[in-house]
């Protein structure tokens, strides 16, 4: 993990608005395994040279000097994220356009007779399956040419990806299309109060074909999932965000009783929307 990396995921985790950076070099020494058997010294002047070199770009500001508002003054290292700049909203791809693909091509239509969790995680288990789940996402990412990796501790991420100097952090929730439904919870404390619009949620859903297994993934936003909570289709119980999805007339779609909204290709298999 690259110190870029390491203050990026240091920010997310401890969620406050500014730190200083002894705190980021306790956190990163105390947390990070590639880093415990470095001096604090060491990786604090990689710290401050990271830092002091964002607050100084033109084209590429992540990081900005944390100002008294007592004095005006800059506070001496303590550091908050810079706001992003605002770029134009994605376009959806069109779902009628020649390069769009069938939802379920004729060679990959689930087999409803596969669908049950036994036939397809006992010989793993269920945290086999989910791991596996993660592994398929980086293997996308990859793919796609993103620096990904999987966390060694679970504190509500699961994997961490960089591309084109951008950092984004992604929680993972891998099920079975069983009885042509999904259904998964996000905890709140994954989402709820975060302003970080580099916060991805996949969700990779495992069926049984004609001829071989096929993973496919709904990949959300934060701004996604809040709409879709405010919209009410995800339910919000018990503080937990409650995701479930069905086939209807050959379509997939959100649906909390009687409010609905399409996955489509905007949602569905669309890496694209991580940047």
């Amino acid at each position: 993990m690259t110190i870029k990396e390491a203050i990026a995921l240091v920010f997310k985790l401890k969620n406050q608005s500014s730190l200083h950076v002894n705190e980021i070099t306790e956190y990163i020494k105390s947390n990070i395994d590639e880093y415990k058997d470095q001096e604090s010294t060491d990786i604090q002047k990689r710290v401050n040279a990271f830092l002091a070199a964002s607050v100084k770009s033109k084209t590429n500001k992540i990081y900005k000097k944390t100002i008294n508002p007592k004095t005006g003054r800059p506070k001496k290292g303590v550091y908050s994220i810079a706001p992003p700049k605002k770029i134009k909203s994605s376009i959806r791809p069109d779902k009628n356009s020649q390069t769009a693909l069938p939802l379920f091509p004729a060679q990959q239509q689930p087999q409803a007779s596969s669908f049950n969790e036994t036939g397809i995680t006992a010989n793993t288990g269920k945290l086999y399956f989910g791991k596996a789940g993660e592994f398929a996402v980086v293997s996308e990412l990859l793919f796609r040419g993103y620096s990904a990796s999987i966390m060694s501790v679970d504190e509500g991420i699961d994997i961490t990806a960089s591309k084109n100097d951008k950092f984004f952090f992604i929680q993972v929730k891998t099920t079975l299309f069983a009885d042509n439904k999904i259904s998964v919870i996000i905890k709140p404390n994954n989402f709820v109060n975060n302003t970080n619009t580099n916060i991805f949620y996949t969700i990779v859903f495992r069926y049984l074909t004609n001829s071989a297994y096929i993973n496919r993934y709904i990949i959300l936003s934060s701004i996604d999932l809040e709409r879709l909570i405010r919209k009410g289709a995800i339910s919000y119980p018990n503080g937990n965000a409650s995701i479930k999805i069905r086939m209807n007339n050959g379509k997939l779609e959100f649906y909390n009783g009687n409010i609905t909204e399409e996955v489509d290709y905007y949602y569905l298999d669309n890496f694209d929307m991580i940047k």
